[in-house]
């Protein structure tokens, strides 16, 4: 017999379901803003709108608009036997840059600001309905953990 599948009381341990792209926003002052996980065949900037909702607060969203965004970056690419090597110096370059394209209140080390990943709309909407199916197929006599 399949067991239920486990949800965490913790929302902040619910996994987010599903393949994902992440995109790093910039503003105009080519400041990232916010890291947005999307689906695979998500484009932010294809949209006058993007919603970013917490990924585990679910009442707490934003909208923001696709006019104050001067580009987005995606992160995470494909890797495998035709990838070319990066060199450490490269690398360690590339972090520095991405770094310093942080707000300075983000960069802080006392009382630094929150930078903010967000959740796509459908990659939050097919998070919800995971969640919904979970606790629905939970046993009654279940307990919390």
């Amino acid at each position: 017999m399949a067991q239920a599948p486990q949800l965490s009381e913790n929302p902040a341990k619910i996994p987010i379901p599903g393949a994902k792209q992440v995109w790093r926003l910039y503003d105009r002052h080519d400041v990232a803003t916010v890291d947005l996980v999307t689906e695979p065949d998500e484009d932010p900037m294809t949209n006058d709108l993007i919603e970013a909702h917490h990924p585990y607060d679910a009442g707490v969203s934003t909208t923001i608009r696709r006019a104050t965004i001067a580009r987005a970056e995606p992160l995470l690419a494909p890797i495998g036997p035709d990838v070319v090597t990066t060199s450490l110096d490269e690398l360690r370059e590339r972090c520095r840059a991405d770094v310093d394209r942080l707000d300075p209140g983000v960069r802080r080390l006392v009382n630094p600001h929150v930078y903010h990943v967000s959740l796509s709309d459908r990659v939050w909407r097919t998070q919800q309905t995971t969640i919904a199916r979970a606790r629905s197929a939970r046993p009654e006599s279940a307990g919390h953990g």
